[in-house]
């Protein structure tokens, strides 16, 4: 992700806004910090399919001024084909394009999947750092580790937003930033009722999210979208970010969630997001659930769509309509060019499981 950074750590206050029915937000009582747009000197040579991305700096640029050049321990690619896990219940699977000018490191996405499949996460580096020098994937890469030991940690009692803060503290001597979206899957708590026509109980979703990456819930056979999150920014392409920031993994978005038996979470950074809407998300979840096609395909079909689109010089994208919704008025056509990365979980449907019974809850864990 191109995005500013946020270079310093102010003291500010925020209100907590929370009425019924409201999404929790953060509202800042304080100018939070993020730099102004970090535009090269010598100008900035729009493209096709850059569009605003290249206005607000994202495009290909010339300078004059040295780039300070730091060496970083190799943050590796990782192995998104076949890092897929399966269990009766429960299938996930990842999909990774990096923009084509890092292809090379792998982008600035990383993603982490808990060998169980039941905690999982997304990572988006903020782009903007580069321009000091600092590669974006290193932040983004270590934060994923520590969340991938907190999950492997707490796999009998794992809380979302304890897994983040605990990646958040062992990434501290890295300079960087990097927004986060995570979610555990965890069976419905027994006190919790929940009306459903299946044999298949509820599981419930642990979610945090913060800055401008997110998660979807569809229904597989209608398309309809049961959840998703919405994007915490200071202002417009400035999002909440973790590290050397002034942001912190409370300052997420936390969610409690019903995951039903015949739907699909999809987890996925802004390149997702910033270029393919919730409507075609679920189109797409739909179409591959009637081929009857598997987890992987699915994750593999956003992330292209998503890819396509931001190539695109006609576009009009998510990413578009944010910006003139935030007064931007120049060069908003064209998709935003942009890591992406996705990760699919399907809840299997009654009658991919053997039997038709309903599970005890005691025997829901060892199903997962």
């Amino acid at each position: 992700m191109w995005a500013q950074a946020i270079r310093r750590r102010p003291v500010t206050t925020h209100t907590r806004v929370s009425y019924p029915g409201y999404k929790p937000s953060l509202v800042p009582n304080a100018r939070q910090s993020c730099s102004t747009p970090l535009l090269w000197s010598s100008g900035v040579t729009l493209g096709a399919g850059v569009g605003l991305w290249g206005w607000l700096g994202g495009g290909k640029t010339e300078t004059r001024r040295e780039r300070v050049v730091r060496e970083r321990t190799p943050t590796p690619v990782q192995d998104f084909v076949s890092d897929i896990r399966e269990t009766p219940l429960l299938s996930v699977a990842p999909w990774l394009i990096p923009h084509d000018e890092k292809a090379d490191k792998g982008g600035e996405d990383t993603y982490f999947i808990s060998e169980d499949g039941l905690a999982l996460g997304v990572f988006d580096g903020v782009g903007g750092w580069s321009r000091s020098g600092v590669n974006p994937r290193e932040y983004s890469y270590r934060l994923m580790t520590g969340c991938k030991d907190a999950a492997a940690e707490e796999s009998e009692s794992r809380d979302a937003l304890n897994i983040l803060t605990k990646g958040w503290l062992s990434a501290r001597s890295v300079t960087g930033s990097s927004t986060a979206c995570l979610a555990v899957i965890k069976p419905m708590p027994a006190d919790v009722e929940v009306e459903s026509k299946s044999s298949v109980p509820s599981l419930l979703l642990d979610i945090v999210n913060l800055g401008d990456s997110g998660a979807i819930l569809v229904n597989n056979l209608t398309g309809q979208v049961l959840f998703h999150t919405h994007e915490q920014q200071h202002y417009f392409n400035c999002p909440y970010q973790l590290g050397s920031s002034s942001d912190r993994p409370s300052d997420g978005d936390r969610f409690h969630v019903e995951f039903p038996s015949g739907s699909t979470l999809i987890l996925a950074t802004d390149g997702v997001l910033d270029n393919i809407s919730l409507n075609q998300i679920s189109n797409l979840v739909v179409h591959h659930t009637a081929s009857h096609s598997d987890t992987q395909s699915i994750a593999k079909a956003i992330a292209t769509e998503a890819y396509s689109i931001s190539l695109d010089p006609e576009a009009h994208t998510p990413f578009t309509t944010n910006a003139m919704a935030a007064g931007h008025r120049r060069g908003v056509l064209g998709g935003k060019p942009d890591d992406i990365t996705v990760l699919v979980v399907r809840f299997a449907e009654d009658a991919l499981l053997v039997g038709a019974t309903p599970l005890p809850e005691s025997k829901l864990r060892a199903k997962l």
